[in-house]
């Protein structure tokens, strides 16, 4: 049991170095912690366009299909095998966009734990910050 707590203190001794490396100040780590945030976000942004695009796309094939049934001919399977690949694409792209969300609450989380210990290890208080605010 002395031997895990011993390797649990020398990795947290690892990660805090490591932090305050990296870190020098408060504002770098914010600094970092919003560089992370955008460039996840530009890409959620990118999908969510190029989604819009797709789903536009649909909903013309969508209109040329009942077009054709309604003038009572068939639908052409290009067309339903483009509406079908369109609405796979949009599905892949919002389990995309989900998995990304999940990124951006990682980096949220991480940057609230990694904030709280640079704090411990530089001896800020919490409310100390929040003064200068």
């Amino acid at each position: 049991m002395k031997k895990e707590q011993e390797k649990k203190a020398a990795e947290q001794r690892r990660k805090d170095n490591i932090l305050l490396l990296t870190f020098s100040t408060e504002r770098d780590l914010n600094l970092a912690h919003k560089n992370r945030l955008q460039a996840v976000e530009s890409i959620i942004q990118i999908t969510n366009s190029n989604t819009k695009s797709l789903q536009n796309n649909l909903n013309q094939l969508q209109k040329q299909a009942a077009d054709y049934e309604r003038s009572g001919q068939i639908v052409p399977e290009r067309i339903i095998a483009d509406m079908e690949s369109l609405k796979e694409q949009i599905k892949d792209n919002q389990a995309f966009i989900a998995r990304k969300q999940i990124v951006v609450n990682e980096i949220n989380d991480k940057f609230g734990a990694d904030l709280k210990r640079f704090r411990e290890l530089k001896g800020i208080a919490a409310k100390d910050k929040q003064e200068e605010k």
